[in-house]
């Protein structure tokens, strides 16, 4: 799944979460996972966000996920943040962010239980794109980049399935 940084971002998740700082996931620890989650949309009839590569259709419309051998070719998704950001306050894109989509899991068995009771099921692990910054005057799409921390690590952050709002299309330059 290429998430390199799993660990952390799910121990950060734990612990803002409520459950003991003293507890730590480890790299052997089993993890149920989901191949997708699909979005019932109004005036959409339906929208995918794989976490594995995804199986199209002679319309080269997304019709599952699959398990291979390859490299994931995973998608992209509008995130529910909320972040304020200018460049998008007053559009449809207000309160979103990109990010690519690496894993739908659910915490093991073994794993204390977060002591926050609105925490929803599954969790995905993300890795962000940078903010939405002015769009291209003649194509209109947003420039966005991989997000980095210091040192070159993805950001990324372990987040609620319900942040998701859908999966979106990434042109590489």
């Amino acid at each position: 799944y290429h998430a390199t940084e799993f660990i952390p971002a799910l121990q950060t998740f734990l612990h803002k979460h409520g459950v003991d700082k003293l507890f730590t996931p480890h790299s052997f620890d089993q993890f149920s996972l989901w191949r997708q989650v699909n979005f019932l949309l109004p005036n959409i009839s339906e929208n995918i966000i794989c976490a594995l590569p995804s199986i199209l259709d002679q319309h080269h419309k997304v019709t599952s996920c699959q398990l291979t051998d390859q490299d994931a070719c995973l998608d992209g998704a509008l995130i529910r943040t909320g972040e304020v950001n200018p460049f998008t306050n007053g559009t449809s894109l207000q309160g979103m962010h990109v990010g690519h989509v690496h894993a739908i899991f659910a915490l093991p068995k073994h794993y204390p239980s977060p002591t926050d009771a609105s925490l929803k099921y599954p969790l995905v692990y993300v890795e962000w794109f940078t903010p939405f910054q002015s769009s291209d005057l003649i194509t209109g799409f947003y420039h966005i980049s991989k997000s980095t921390r210091q040192g070159g690590h993805p950001y990324a952050e372990v987040i609620e399935a319900d942040w998701l709002v859908q999966n979106c299309y990434l042109n590489p330059r």
